[in-house]
């Protein structure tokens, strides 16, 4: 159990700016934040824009808090904490993300005006029809006035 905890505190990665610098290789974030939920919101971004059926990638997460108050959220697993989603203009939804075999929870705090990011690994089925998609990710948090759930801002991205 103290080996899980500290691998999952090790993953977490909290930044003080608002642009995303955990990894340079994904382009900056700072100018595509999507309506706020009770002040919180949920950036995603990616390296590319055009991905091949049957491969695998990750798109990286940003939880901005930009309220007075700490957030709650429970880690339990970047694939079961986030839900990914590819869906086409005729509105057929794909999810990105898969179930884990093991699952270790922890309870994580981000105090006002902090970010989180995260790096969520996702798949792209070999059932998934070629064409242009719209990729977003959802997930839950906590405050003090309740639970919530917040969405991303989409990302158009075409799969061959």
């Amino acid at each position: 159990m103290k080996i899980q905890i500290i691998l999952l505190t090790l993953s977490l990665i909290m930044l003080e700016s608002i642009t995303v610098r955990a990894q340079s290789t994904f382009p900056s974030v700072t100018t595509n934040w999507p309506r706020t939920v009770e002040d919180v919101q949920l950036v995603i971004s990616t390296t590319n824009s055009v991905v091949e059926r049957g491969s695998s990638g990750v798109v990286m997460a940003v939880i901005r808090n930009g309220t007075t108050n700490a957030i709650g959220i429970f880690e339990m697993g970047r694939s079961i904490d986030y839900e990914v989603t590819l869906t086409n203009k005729e509105g057929k939804l794909y999810r990105l993300t898969s179930k884990p075999h093991r699952v270790t929870i922890a309870n994580v705090t981000i105090d006002s005006g902090k970010m989180l990011t995260s790096t969520i690994p996702v798949t792209f089925g070999t059932n998934i029809e070629g064409g242009r998609y719209t990729l977003m990710a959802s997930r839950s948090f906590s405050s003090s006035k309740g639970q919530f759930r917040m969405d991303s801002n989409p990302l158009e991205i075409e799969i061959k």
